[in-house]
C-alpha cells in the first residue's frame, strides 16, 4: 500500500485499503447479483451514464441496466451469487482523491481498476460497458435458440487500453 498517509485521509491505512477493496469489487458483485442500482452506483457518474451500450438517450443507468437484465434473463447462463474467494484486490495505491488497484480473477487474469473519490465515496472510473449480443449463452434447450434471444457481457476496461477490453470470466 503506498501513496497516502493516514493523516491525509483522516482514516487508517487498513480502513482505506478495505474501503478501496470494497469499491473495486462492487461492480463485479452487483453484476453477479444482477442489482442495477448497485451496479450503476459503483461507477463515477460519467461512467454510469455510458455503461449500457446503445441505451436510449435520457434513460437512467439503473433503468437501462434493468432492461438489459430483464431482456437477457431467459437465455443468460447462471452467474454465481457472489464473487469467488479467489478474486482478490491487490496493488492498491491512493493519492488524494484518486486510487488504483488490480483485481485478480483467480487464475483467469486480472484487471487494472482506477477509482475516484466522489462525495466521500470511492467509485470505479474505468471505461466500462454492459452489452448484449444475440444468442443463448450455451444453455442447452429442447427447442432451438430464438432469433430474438440475447445474452449480456460486462467488462471494465483500463483507462488507457493496450488491447481489447478484458471480459469478466464467469466461474
Amino acid at each position: 500500500f503506498a501513496g497516502l498517509t493516514p493523516a491525509q485521509a483522516g482514516t487508517s491505512e487498513a480502513e482505506l485499503r478495505a474501503t478501496i477493496t470494497r469499491a473495486a469489487r462492487a461492480p463485479y458483485e452487483a453484476f453477479f447479483r444482477r442489482e442495477p442500482a448497485a451496479l450503476c452506483a459503483a461507477f463515477t457518474p460519467t461512467v454510469a451514464s455510458q455503461l449500457v451500450a446503445d441505451a436510449p438517450a435520457g434513460l437512467s443507468c439503473e433503468s437501462a441496466v434493468s432492461e438489459v437484465f430483464a431482456q437477457t434473463a431467459p437465455y443468460q447462463p447462471p452467474l454465481p451469487a457472489s464473487l469467488p474467494a479467489s478474486w482478490v484486490v491487490t496493488h492498491i495505491v491512493a493519492h488524494g482523491s484518486s486510487a488504483s488497484a488490480k483485481v485478480l480473477y483467480g487464475g483467469e487474469g486480472s484487471a487494472a481498476i482506477s477509482l475516484q473519490k466522489v462525495a466521500d465515496t470511492w467509485l470505479v472510473s474505468n471505461r466500462s460497458k454492459l452489452v448484449t449480443v444475440k444468442g443463448c449463452g450455451g444453455i442447452s434447450q429442447a427447442t432451438p435458440c430464438p432469433a430474438s434471444a440475447r445474452v449480456m457481457y460486462f467488462f471494465i476496461a483500463p483507462l488507457v487500453a493496450s488491447g481489447p477490453p478484458h471480459l469478466v470470466p464467469i466461474p
